[in-house]
């Protein structure tokens, strides 16, 4: 049983190996407690720019065994579904035709529907029907198959909620940002589940949402020697004031500045949303730092007021003449301090 990547690593060194080969190894772990399920697709897109022919396995604890992933017809794209405009009632799914695409090559599947409440004779009470709360919490599932098994499995599904307010409603499953997506690679069909009972859906449209268009590209500049090291942390000294970031928001519609965040010590953004696609800003940044323009190859952001040793996370936001977020939150960077 191979249980982290640490564990991998000792596995690739002598006496277990005849060799040391553990530099070979890039793991995408996150460093602290939080959701391990949590990965940075912009980092594997990074990588297999500069090397296309890098080769991806993921532990499969099933059958015990390294499962190679083929990435290799990524390409960023969008794309809109054939309009649906059918209907599921409760623990009943809708299923697409084979769609056949790159899990990396998509951020969100969008899903617009509408819902409504199934009227019963217990829904009226002498005569007048009762007032159907507001707020009510409206659970679905997105399923899909994958090339190499085209079944659909329990195991294998995102979550999302919405309510019954405000109909029609865009329902988004945060499909890039999950290795469990990214694992099955190439995507064969997809399923919308919704198990509330007493409630019926429309599904009008499904939509595979390429989001490059509104999240930052966000990375190390590299310029003064300071790169991820083979586990995606940047690690600095303590006596480091500054970092050069290279980022860019020029593609995002109606941005005029970016905002970049730094978290607070061992307490990353994610952790108090569960997502790396944020689209406010956070009240629990330990510091942040307005930015004038769309892009650049090497800022110089301060990192003065990291005091104490450990491990914070840099993100940036797109942000219009008003200060408000454009689109979402970029990937983070992982930042390790240390003695």
């Amino acid at each position: 049983m191979i249980y982290n990547g640490a564990m991998m690593r000792v596995l690739l060194c002598p006496p277990l190996s005849e060799s040391d080969v553990q530099g070979n190894l890039i793991t995408f772990e996150p460093p602290l407690y939080g959701n391990s399920d949590l990965i940075r697709a912009s980092r594997i897109r990074r990588l297999l720019k500069i090397e296309p022919q890098l080769d991806f396995f993921v532990w499969e604890r099933g059958n015990l065994n390294l499962d190679k992933l083929d990435f290799s017809t990524f390409q960023p794209e969008s794309s809109k579904l054939k309009a649906f405009d059918r209907e599921i009632t409760a623990s009943s799914f809708l299923f697409t035709p084979e769609l056949n695409f790159n899990a990396l090559s998509i951020d969100f599947v969008e899903v617009d529907l509408a819902i409504e409440k199934v009227k019963t004779d217990k829904d009226k009470i002498r005569g007048n029907e009762k007032k159907e709360q507001a707020d009510i919490k409206i659970p679905f599932a997105l399923f899909w198959t994958a090339e190499k098994d085209h079944l659909f499995h329990r195991f294998r599904y995102l979550t999302n909620i919405t309510d019954n307010s405000k109909n029609p409603k865009t329902l988004k499953f945060h499909t890039g940002e999950h290795k469990l997506f990214l694992s099955s690679a190439n995507i064969g069909r997809l399923a919308i589940y919704c198990p509330q009972e007493g409630y019926k859906t429309k599904i009008k449209e499904i939509r595979l949402v390429n989001a490059s268009d509104k999240i930052p590209a966000l990375s190390i500049a590299g310029s003064d020697g300071v790169i991820e090291d083979m586990s995606g942390n940047v690690n600095l000294s303590a006596a480091q004031s500054f970092i050069n970031i290279k980022y860019d928001a020029s593609k995002i519609k109606g941005a005029t500045g970016v905002r970049a965040e730094v978290s607070k010590q061992n307490a990353w953004f994610e952790h108090y949303s569960g997502t790396f696609r944020d689209e406010q800003f956070s009240n629990k940044v330990l510091f942040a730092k307005s930015i004038g323009t769309l892009s650049s190859n090497s800022y110089k952001l301060g990192l003065e007021p990291i005091k104490k040793y450990g491990f914070y996370e840099i993100r940036l936001a797109a942000q219009d003449n008003n200060g408000q977020v454009i689109g979402y939150f970029s990937d983070p960077l992982f930042l390790q301090v240390t003695r």
